[in-house]
């Protein structure tokens, strides 16, 4: 394909140089008279021609990587096994996830409303698209499978690769053969030196090993899977990764899906300064922002994973609902590790009441208290809680990509 490519510009550079020797008269050749008197207009065609070898060289390009990388290959029934085997795996996986983070649609049902950032998207559909909603608004927005692209921003803790699996379970339950699968990806491995579909193939073949079962789903099903548009990406923690990679990440998407479907999250912040960078966002995206937990949902929430001990400390978060404590408690994150640091019967919310004065000193007295309430609560625990404490210490200091 490559000798093909420059073939093609060698003759087209020939034909341009001869079109221009004509029509400076140095060439005589009776049969190119015709051309010298045209001349104009067979250099603007071998022109145009040279300028569609230069917009084509790039997509080729793609596509004999793509055949490198075993894009094609395989039958059409090892194919749709392969996508079959993907959703049941992921299926498994992240009902599993979703069961050990607690994650409900139910017990802290997610909020957003439209992000007003000069990041959203354009279109009738966005334009036509409800101001707040929560995860039944959402998956009627966006369908089933979803057509159309979602960002979905906030800040640390907000719930927004909890509503982005919750998103993915639902499309997963849902899901019809011939139809894509939504795949959690996270960004933080993801860099800039290979392409964005390399990194795609490697993580699913990473996630999802049976993929690579030649025997069953043919060569290179991971690929073929993505070449096929039979792979929903769901990019997660686009804030994770550095400022440089952030910027080309952003770019390397919206290059390599198009205006196909996707979901990605990131922190608001983050996500606008990197927009910014670059001058580049998903011009098709629908972009929402997760809203803070009301006190009453986090109370409610509350009550009913841990016992009456907290009701001494509910009345002052209802009075003073921008206190530390009921302004500490508007995210899923920070709701969640209060019922388990406190679980304990031996354990006393009541002293959140009055001992901290502001939201960050909460959360750090909540994050602090994470290891040693879970490792702690083990009758014979496996790893003594302050053993546990320094190898994951050691683990976030040398570990850049620490998957959980």
């Amino acid at each position: 394909m490559v000798g093909l490519i420059v073939l093609v510009g060698i003759v087209a550079s020939t034909l341009l140089g001869l079109a221009t020797n004509v029509a400076s008269g140095r060439q005589t050749w009776p049969v190119l008279n015709l051309i010298r008197q045209h001349s104009w207009r067979a250099t603007a065609l071998l022109t145009t021609i040279l300028g569609v070898v230069a917009l084509l060289g790039p997509w080729l390009s793609s596509r004999m990587q793509a055949a490198k990388d075993g894009g094609a290959g395989g039958t059409v029934e090892q194919l749709q096994a392969a996508a079959a085997s993907l959703r049941e795996s992921s299926r498994i996986s992240w009902t599993q996830e979703a069961r050990m983070r607690s994650v409900s649609s139910v017990q802290l049902p997610p909020q957003w409303s439209l992000s007003t950032r000069p990041v959203q998207g354009t279109g009738v559909a966005i334009a036509q698209a409800p101001a707040e909603g929560g995860l039944e608004d959402l998956l009627e927005q966006l369908g089933s499978p979803p057509d159309r692209q979602l960002v979905i921003l906030g800040e640390p803790g907000s719930g927004k690769t909890v509503l982005a699996m919750l998103l993915v379970l639902t499309w997963l339950e849902r899901w019809q053969p011939g139809q894509p699968v939504p795949v959690l990806l996270p960004l933080s491995s993801y860099r800039p030196s290979s392409s964005l579909r390399q990194w795609m193939v490697a993580r699913l073949l990473e996630d999802y090993p049976d993929l690579a079962d030649v025997a069953a789903y043919g060569p290179n099903a991971a690929a073929r899977l993505i070449d096929s548009n039979r792979v929903l990406p769901v990019f997660d923690g686009l804030d994770e990764i550095s400022v440089t990679d952030r910027d080309e990440a952003i770019s390397a998407i919206d290059s390599f899906i198009g205006a196909k479907p996707l979901i990605l999250t990131c922190q608001g912040e983050k996500y606008q300064a990197a927009v910014n960078a670059n001058g580049q966002h998903l011009p098709g995206a629908l972009v929402i922002e997760m809203k803070k937990i009301q006190v009453d949902l986090a109370i409610a929430y509350l009550r009913k994973s841990v016992n009456d001990r907290w009701e001494q400390v509910f009345p002052r978060m209802r009075a003073e609902p921008e206190g530390p404590v009921a302004e500490a408690l508007t995210t899923p994150l920070m709701i969640f590790l209060a019922r388990i640091a406190y679980a304990s019967p031996a354990t006393d919310p009541e002293l959140l009441k009055d001992q901290f004065h502001s939201r960050e000193q909460v959360e750090d007295h909540l994050l602090r208290r994470f290891v040693p309430a879970t490792y702690g609560s083990q009758r014979d625990p496996k790893y003594p809680a302050d053993l546990a404490e320094r190898w994951l210490r050691t683990l976030a200091r040398r570990t850049q990509n620490l998957r959980w």
